[in-house]
């Protein structure tokens, strides 16, 4: 695997994230993104959780929006729910 700040940037947000697990995303797909926030419903930072309370959240939402052209530092906040919209709870 390509080191990060070896990596040609910017890069798209890859769409591969939505619907995936936040953490696993954070620290696969999304590993070399500048992730500062994933927000839960209740406008949380599931960042800041225990791993055993935020594992079970997934991305419905990313922003910049999925595509986007992003360098290594720019910001990307993600928005992270149990289900996916529209999606029954389970």
């Amino acid at each position: 695997m390509i080191p990060c700040p070896k990596r040609v940037w910017p890069q798209p947000i890859p769409a591969r994230a939505i619907g995936n697990k936040a953490m696993f995303s954070v620290m696969s797909e999304l590993d070399c993104f500048n992730v500062t926030k994933a927000v839960a419903p209740d406008g949380h930072d599931i960042l800041d959780d225990d791993l055993s309370v935020s594992r079970d959240y997934i991305i419905v939402k990313i922003t910049p929006d999925v595509g986007t052209m992003v360098g290594m530092d720019d910001e990307v906040v993600l928005t992270v729910d149990k289900h996916m919209p529209g999606a029954s709870p389970q």
